[in-house]
């Protein structure tokens, strides 16, 4: 259960040293748009649990719709549903380098979601949240 908590965490952290999708901006400071309000909760503790990053929030009710827009590079990262659109996928820098250097395995993630952030054999997004349709059923 640690790691599902850790995860999201050390995916920004291994974001945010690897990549920026803006070259002018420093590599010790991202900007992380979203709409999902529990990723303050974890840059906060990103940025309190060391000295040298730090993560900026932005929120944003319909962050995909920046990615196309003239502000883009006013974001590092984004965090959004439904970003493996064929619309947004060329916008994305790819993300090899994490698998390249081990730092992160593939077969970590639910695989069918993995493959659908592929662009031109180049992972581009990460599955990093999903809601799992389930039955439950009442022991009476």
């Amino acid at each position: 259960m640690r790691l599902r908590h850790l995860l999201p965490t050390s995916l920004i952290l291994l974001l945010i040293l690897l990549y920026s999708a803006c070259p002018n901006t420093p590599r010790t400071t991202a900007v992380l748009c979203t709409n999902r309000p529990e990723f303050t909760a974890y840059a906060e503790s990103f940025n309190t649990a060391q000295d040298e990053y730090r993560i900026i929030i932005s929120y944003d009710d319909k962050p995909r719709q920046k990615i196309n827009g003239e502000n883009s590079c006013d974001f590092d990262l984004v965090i959004d549903s439904f970003l493996n659109s064929r619309e947004y996928l060329d916008r994305f820098a790819s993300l090899e380098g994490l698998f390249l250097e081990e730092q992160l395995a593939p077969d970590l993630f639910y695989q069918p979601l993995y493959q659908q952030g592929r662009y031109e054999n180049q992972q581009v997004l990460l599955p990093i949240s999903f809601n799992l349709p389930a039955l439950m059923f009442n022991s009476r």
